[in-house]
């Protein structure tokens, strides 16, 4: 069983009452391995029209979910991943979305813009669990890792590696690596035909 975003029948009304002009959904992920009543993600959706309502609203939706919903939340983790995921309609200007997306007060935030009328050919869960879980990213599979160990270095880089030289800026390690580079490029200059 994997970590993925459900949708619960988690009391919004206090974002309802707050916005009745916006949209809001309620996303949960359990993490399966742990306790699900003590680490879980939890994901607001909120389905916005324009740039200028997205610019009205962010903050205060923003304070209200860390004031009536993570300040009531007793693990940690679960507090630290809440997520506001806004979808406007019409597209949002770069300087708005970097100046919501990076604010980190309370919750992480994520804008969606320019969704127009279609909204999008995917499932708010299937696009939450793929944009914070990464569940669209496909792991190597076999035949990749095969052709991966297939990869050679060539002699110079196989003997660099052999040599185990000490990456770090001390003045010894960098006369090391001097002193190595030297001797390989006078051998492959010698060895040339």
């Amino acid at each position: 069983m994997k970590t993925e975003f459900v949708t619960t029948n988690e009391n919004t009304n206090f974002l309802k009452d707050a916005f009745p002009d916006v949209k809001f959904e309620f996303y949960k992920a359990n993490i399966p391995e742990i306790d699900t009543s003590k680490a879980f993600f939890t994901a607001f959706v909120c389905h916005i029209n324009t740039e200028h309502t997205l610019a009205k609203v962010w903050r205060r939706i923003n304070n209200l979910i860390g004031a009536e919903y993570q300040s009531k939340l007793n693990e940690e983790f679960s507090s630290w991943n809440i997520y506001v995921v806004f979808l406007v309609k019409e597209p949002v200007s770069n300087i708005e979305k970097y100046k919501i997306e990076n604010d980190t007060f309370f919750v992480r935030k994520l804008v969606c813009d320019n969704l127009k009328d279609s909204f999008m050919s995917f499932t708010t869960t299937e696009f939450l669990n793929n944009i914070i879980f990464g569940a669209d990213i496909d792991p190597i599979n076999d035949n990749q890792s095969t052709q991966l160990s297939k990869f050679q270095y060539s002699d110079v880089g196989e003997r660099l590696l052999n040599e185990k030289l000490p990456f770090s800026k001390a003045p010894n390690d960098k006369s090391l690596r001097t002193t190595w580079l030297s001797k390989e490029i006078s051998r492959i200059e010698s060895n040339e035909v």
